[in-house]
């Protein structure tokens, strides 16, 4: 019964969106795709795993919209992202982030890193998002925040400023809050390398309500908004990127100028 309850909600979610038909065809082909991806984790050997919940198997989920579909990305278990798992790995390997204390804000807080921030017992996390039935701490607007200027040693923003409309007024207002020489921002969002940003106008629903698509010039959007800018160079081993399905997706560093 769950299961249809959770079929029949996405359902309704994708119809209110995109239209019965187009729904009906999306769930559909989510379902064929899940049953398929089960049936091969259950007979054929592992070859992937996930290091956020150490779920291993055959391969991972597809990430099927309307508008497109990524092939086995997505963790059975904990249904982390390529940019979740590499984000993992470069905090409990290659950086000092869950060692630093001071106020955090988390926006958009992702389940599949739950475990290893709560091991960064000297940070005080506060969770926001705009939505409401959201698990977090605080509902607030992105571009207009809350929090006193200068009052924060962390921010973490993947995959959150594609979804809004002036991203402009959002990343100055995230360099507002970052305390001076000591404040950082640790920012992502969906990328295509070698091209620019394009601006669609208006929420895509066939790109997940997304109003944009950055280019590699996000890092001058950044410094334009008051932040010294810099992309993490994540080193993964070609068995790492196989093994962990990671994307080369940039993540920025930045500083309040």
């Amino acid at each position: 019964m769950g299961k249809l309850r959770s079929v029949w909600l996405r359902w309704r979610e994708a119809a209110a969106q995109y239209g019965p038909r187009r729904a009906s065809v999306y769930t559909f082909r989510l379902l064929v795709a899940r049953r398929a991806t089960r049936l091969a984790n259950r007979l054929l050997p592992a070859r992937v795993e996930c290091p956020c919940c150490g779920w291993k198997g055959h391969r991972f989920h597809d990430y099927l919209e309307p508008g497109y579909v990524l092939p086995g990305v997505i963790c059975p278990s904990c249904e982390s992202h390529p940019r979740h798992r590499a984000l993992y790995l470069w905090l409990k390997v290659s950086s000092d982030v869950l060692d630093r204390a001071g106020v955090a804000l988390m926006f958009a807080p992702e389940r599949s890193l739950a475990d290893l921030w709560s091991t960064a017992s000297r940070l005080q996390r506060i969770k926001v998002d705009i939505d409401i039935a959201r698990d977090v701490d605080l509902v607030a607007d992105i571009r207009a925040l809350p929090f006193a200027d200068g009052s924060v040693d962390l921010v973490w923003c993947h995959h959150v400023l594609e979804h809004v409309e002036d991203d402009r007024a959002a990343i100055r207002s995230l360099a507002a809050v970052l305390k001076r020489g000591v404040g950082e921002l640790i920012v992502s969002v969906p990328t295509v390398r070698g091209a620019r940003t394009r601006e669609f106008g208006a929420p895509d629903p066939l790109q997940t309500g997304h109003w944009r698509v950055y280019g590699d010039d996000f890092i001058d959007r950044l410094r334009e908004c008051g932040l010294l800018a810099r992309e993490i160079g994540f080193k993964f081993s070609k068995r790492q990127v196989e093994m962990h399905v990671l994307f080369d997706e940039p993540v920025f560093q930045c500083v309040r100028a």
